[in-house]
């Protein structure tokens, strides 16, 4: 680990007083805080970490500011007394982006860190002030102690709509390693200085928590610096690397044929006629396809007549090419060097509800084309990467790019499937370290599809064997949740039963989630370990976790 001999700090008494504590006599790491929160606080302003204490190459880092935040609010929305410290990390390349790192340091510390990961793209600041992913309605890590951590990714551009900016930004050799994981292990190692130097010792346990691209760096930590932490948290991770951007383009380029795209009624009439056909094989009809393995629907029966676009009560049979395409898996003909071969599709006819997947933010999203805040998401995701990570051109024409069939690219994409992605089934040094990892995944996931966590889960039991993997991992899968929202929407303080997994030995077994969505909110389902789904015993409160268990296919 790091030694807190190294960081410097500069300006005034105060710098002399904590330089004088920090290599004193028997060498100690570390001196107290001074007593007063806003004292050892405002001590911390202008800190200096040199780039020797950070594990990855950088310029080093220093504190830009730190501003004393005192105690408010009540409830759920309680904000304990803290210290925010904005620093930046340096590049090594002068023209790559620094890293923004936010680092809050509550005044009663609990003794432990969490880091926070981003979304999208990243290119913007994770301040880890709230909570975790579906832990909405629990209380924030910081407000309960933890000292927490977050950064942009190591880039400021906006995610994900200012596309020619973040191609522009993903260009450079340093920015696009950082994004590809490089700034995860230097935020932390800048952190953790920082908070032996304010607390005058380490962090008894260190924690990650993310969602999205956020899960897909919980899974990078874990797969790459496992001594590092004591946990992790993956909620639906965007970690498919290229086979999952491949599929984005497939998509794209599938509704971008003539007459293709499905607006967001036919979405919502497909969605409709697949729970309808399916909602009742789990024995209770509420909404949720529980068992999409199960679920048998024929797209065929809303197809217009003619064939052709007959309005929003049928499919034609241009939108009915392009969902057969966007369920069907991905299969690469090429090879790439993370030994990738493909990744699961979008189950569409299992009960997936599309209006997330391709009408982008906006209740009338049109067709793949010129990039808005109203596109198809996963267009705009495949925009940046064709332009920014493939081509480096920021004129490049995305829906040109047949990433199926690259051809002469083909090896550009074998050597970014090395950088982006957390596809590594070997989490022998994160287990031998004691981490322990929760992996969570909705079922109706329209964004990352769930079938790249299934598989991923699968190929650590194969390399692991299936009790090692018991011992350090869960992973659990939720019917009706989405990529963050859904027809349940799930809230459980995760970090809590990972904690107490950790500190005790004792792994969250069909733990009890709680649904969010506002038509239903309040009722519970049991967490079921995959491959098990909740099942509805045929008696007893429907809302209620009690009356359902769980049952393998």
């Amino acid at each position: 680990m790091n030694n807190p001999h190294a960081v410097r700090r500069i300006g005034g008494l105060a710098s002399i007083a904590v330089a004088l504590s920090l290599f004193g006599a028997g060498g100690a790491q570390a001196a107290p805080a001074p007593a007063e929160p806003e004292a050892a606080c405002a001590a911390l302003s202008g800190a200096v970490v040199p780039a020797r204490q950070i594990g990855l190459p950088t310029s080093g880092a220093h504190v830009v500011s730190a501003t004393f935040s005192a105690a408010g609010g009540a409830g759920a929305k309680a904000r304990p007394a803290y210290c925010k410290v904005l620093a930046q990390i340096a590049p090594v390349d002068p023209r790559a982006q620094p890293i923004t790192v936010q680092l809050n340091l509550p005044s009663a510390w609990n003794g432990k860190a969490v880091q926070m990961g981003g979304g999208g793209l990243d290119g913007f600041l994770v301040t880890a002030e709230g909570p975790g992913p579906g832990a909405n309605a629990q209380p924030t890590p910081l407000s309960i102690g933890y000292a927490t951590f977050g950064s942009d990714g190591g880039h400021g551009v906006p995610n994900p709509f200012d596309a020619d900016g973040q191609a522009k930004a993903f260009m450079n050799d340093e920015v696009l390693a950082n994004y590809g994981g490089a700034q995860l292990k230097k935020t932390h190692d800048l952190a953790l200085a920082l908070i032996r130097l304010r607390y005058g010792q380490a962090p008894r346990r260190t924690y990650f928590v993310g969602g999205s691209e956020g899960g897909n760096e919980a899974l990078a930590v874990a797969q790459r610096w496992g001594d590092d932490y004591d946990g992790a948290i993956a909620f639906y991770p965007a970690a498919g690397g290229v086979p999952m951007v491949v599929g984005m383009g497939r998509d794209a380029r599938a509704l971008a044929a003539p007459g293709a795209y499905p607006d967001p009624a036919k979405q919502a009439l497909l969605h409709k006629a697949v729970v309808a056909a399916c909602d009742a094989g789990d024995g209770a009809a509420d909404g949720i396809v529980s068992n999409p393995a199960g679920c048998a629907f024929d797209v065929a029966t809303l197809r217009c007549p003619t064939g052709g676009d007959e309005g929003d009560g049928c499919l034609s049979d241009a939108q009915i090419a392009a969902l057969k395409v966007i369920n069907t898996d991905v299969r690469l003909s090429y090879p790439l060097a993370s030994g990738e071969t493909g990744i699961a599709g979008y189950h569409v006819f299992q009960g997936v509800d599309l209006t997330a997947h391709i009408s982008g933010l906006g209740a009338s999203a049109p067709a793949p084309g010129p990039l808005s805040p109203t596109e198809p998401i996963h267009y705009m995701f495949f925009n940046v990467f064709v332009r920014g990570f493939v081509m480096r051109d920021a004129d490049a024409d995305a829906l040109a790019f047949d990433p199926e069939h690259p051809g002469v690219w083909a090896q550009r994409l074998s050597q970014i499937s090395m950088i982006v992605g957390s596809s590594r089934p070997d989490l022998s040094k994160f287990s031998r370290h004691g981490g322990k990892l929760i992996l969570l995944h909705g079922q109706d996931d329209a964004l990352i599809p769930v079938g790249w966590s299934e598989a991923y889960y699968r190929s650590v039991v194969r390399t692991m064997g299936a009790g090692a993997v018991d011992g350090f991992m869960r992973f659990y899968t939720v019917p009706g949740y989405g990529h963050g929202l859904g027809v349940f929407t799930v809230d459980w303080d995760s970090l809590t039963a990972l904690d107490h997994w950790v500190e005790t030995g004792a792994a969250p077994d069909q733990p009890v989630i709680t649904d969010l969505s506002p038509a239903t909110r309040g009722r519970t389902r049991p967490l079921c370990r995959y491959p098990a789904w909740p099942r509805y015993a045929g008696s007893g409160d429907i809302n209620a976790a009690g009356s359902y268990s769980c049952v393998k296919p």
